[in-house]
């Protein structure tokens, strides 16, 4: 008998099942719900334990209580606000990051763009600039090595006391950052 079960659970391909269609009604969507929630993509699911994640991050965001993690599959989730201003705090306070790695994390949509989860803002630091070479033109070469330039936070017509220059460039989480 168990030979048998074992051939015909074998024998089982998901191509050979007709898809599944939910019918078009209200009670089979959650669009009102998902209208206040942040979808997001862990980067290193192997090093980034979902069960703890969902229940930590409403605490780091100071919404404990009033938000539900779900998990959607091994390195997708989706957080359900009860408010709108506790969704736009964590939008504003981006990027996040949990055990040393960051998030992909985006306000649901019901179209999502193809890049959806796949890009992230963040801002860098450009280093050791040879002075013959420190100049806006330069500091773009550099940081759109990274990614999408979005902004130089340098004006060359003041003082600058720090040993780098910030660039807030769009990063593909898709491609490997290149090393220091």
């Amino acid at each position: 008998m168990a030979d048998s079960l074992h051939k015909a659970i074998s024998s089982m391909s998901i191509e050979d099942e007709k898809p599944l269609i939910l019918p078009d009604e209200p009670r089979f969507r959650v669009v009102d719900t998902n209208e206040i929630s942040l979808l997001g993509r862990l980067l290193n699911p192997d090093c980034q334990s979902m069960t703890r994640m969902i229940e930590y991050m409403p605490t780091a965001w100071r919404v404990y209580g009033r938000v539900r993690g779900i998990a959607l599959s091994h390195f997708r989730f989706q957080f359900v606000f009860q408010r709108e201003e506790d969704l736009q705090t964590v939008l504003k306070d981006m990027p996040w990051s949990y055990n040393h790695w960051a998030m992909a994390l985006e306000r649901w949509t019901n179209n999502p763009l193809h890049n959806f989860l796949k890009t992230m803002e963040i801002w860098i630091r450009i280093r050791h600039i040879p002075v013959n070479f420190f100049t806006i033109d330069t500091m773009y070469q550099l940081a759109s090595e990274v990614g999408k330039v979005e902004e130089i936070a340098y004006d060359p017509k003041v003082s600058h006391t720090k040993e780098y220059i910030r660039a807030e460039v769009t990063f593909n989480v898709d491609n490997p950052a290149k090393d220091a």
